[in-house]
């Protein structure tokens, strides 16, 4: 192939990544649109890599490589267009082919006229093992999170019933072809579930590391930062094994707010664990990732400073998550009155930043920040759905009947919203 690909839509991650999700599918990555056009199942008898030459496979890299915005990647294509800084918007497609730009040259050269790969070893693999989780929260289902199992059940919440709280993504088959690809891979990205609570992530870390692999290899972990130490493993002691390591932080909302929004956490071990790593490993690229929505939509302003304040994040260290269900949940279903509250809290906090920065500082660090502020008040320009926010009010009450919780006595600045539903 000769390098001709388009950079305006162009992404490493159909020929360098796999993602295995919790779904059973195999997709480049886990933002990809899971409804269709799949490269793969699992767990279907069929060897792993062969997946990523499929008709489906070869069809996203040549569209990609030809100059279009196919739908399965909407949420880059969003965050791309919405972008504060357009020289460097804060996408994953970016940041992939930020991370993998030296590889391009070699992906060229392993790509075949009709799109498949010569070859396929992989530069990335993003496992979710299964949906084990300790937590139960409120922007979740079964699909990640076993412990949500029994109250979907009995509140007849509609979800995929596997007959059992617990799912296992990928087979021993796949799992060994894993262990092969792990000698091509120089990034391993973990999530769940709960991935510190996943035996087969430990078995991966200490294949890496009696392979002397480790040393080649950056770790992506994706935790509620609520399990750091789990049965005789500590993760921590593994983590210093490695070439270096990334921690993304799922924090919703902060001390009594993040326990109920994230329900089976405590913020005191939260912020014990936090402290842990910070004691053992300083250097440690640490980001808190909320997933932004009605519920939490004031109070992550709150988390976001007092994390900066205290020391125990960065400027440039936040990444707001898009929600896409349950749609009930989607912060664009807000009233107007709350929306323009937002929008006047996140310019705030936009001033915050620029104060609180040097000028170098901000054009290095502080605008990723900016960008995601931006970026949240975004989504309140969005069209509101009426029956959304009616069935939010609703099932919020069930939820918390159920739980014996109170959210409109703990997140006072939304109790107008019970109004809605008189």
């Amino acid at each position: 192939m000769e390098k001709s690909y388009n950079k305006d839509t162009f992404c490493v991650a159909p020929w360098v990544s796999m993602h295995l999700s919790t779904f059973e599918n195999i997709v480049p990555c886990c933002l990809y649109k899971q409804d269709s056009n799949v490269f793969g199942k699992l767990k279907k008898g069929e060897k792993l890599t062969d997946h990523h030459n499929s008709s489906t496979a070869k069809d996203v890299r040549k569209r990609m490589w030809n100059g279009e915005k196919i739908a399965e990647c909407a949420e880059c294509w969003y965050r791309e267009k919405v972008s504060t800084n357009q020289e460097n918007p804060s996408s994953y497609r970016n940041q992939l082919n930020t991370r993998f730009s030296e590889h391009i040259d070699e992906i060229v050269e392993n790509t075949n006229e009709d799109f498949s790969l010569k070859e396929v070893k992989l530069k990335m693999i993003d496992l979710r093992f299964d949906n084990k989780c300790n937590l139960k929260c409120r922007i979740c289902s079964p699909t990640f999170s076993s412990a949500l199992y029994k109250e979907y059940k009995e509140l007849n919440f509609g979800f995929q019933d596997t007959g059992s709280p617990y799912n296992i993504s990928i087979d021993e088959s796949e799992y060994d072809t894993i262990l092969e690809q792990l000698h091509n891979v120089s990034l391993i990205f973990f999530a769940g579930g709960e991935p510190l609570t996943q035996d087969k992530y430990y078995k991966i870390l200490e294949y890496c590391i009696e392979n002397d692999l480790a040393k080649n290899i950056t770790l992506w972990v994706t935790t509620n930062l609520t399990k750091i130490k789990y049965k005789d493993w500590d993760t921590v002691q593994f983590w210093k094994k490695f070439k270096s390591v990334e921690i993304t932080a799922s924090i919703d909302g902060s001390h009594k707010r993040g326990e109920y929004l994230r329900k089976g956490s405590t913020w005191e071990g939260i912020v014990a664990n936090r402290e842990y790593i910070l004691k053992e490993i300083p250097e440690l690229r640490f980001m808190i990732v909320p997933t932004v929505n009605i519920m939490n939509g004031y109070n992550v302003v709150e988390l976001y400073k007092e994390w900066i304040t205290k020391g125990y994040i960065k400027f440039n260290d936040t990444h707001f998550n898009l929600l896409t269900d349950p749609k009930h949940l989607q912060l664009r279903n807000l009233p107007d009155h709350h929306k323009g509250r937002l929008k006047k809290l996140y310019d705030e906090t936009i001033e915050w930043i620029q104060n609180n920065t040097s000028p170098e500082e901000y054009t290095v660090l502080g605008i990723h920040d900016v960008d995601q502020f931006n970026f949240i008040s975004s989504l309140l320009d969005l069209d509101r759905d009426d029956e959304q926010l009616k069935t939010f009010v609703t099932k919020t009450h069930l939820v918390d009947k159920y739980r014996g919780d109170d959210f409109f006595g703990l997140f006072t600045e939304l109790a107008d919203l019970e109004k809605i539903i008189e």
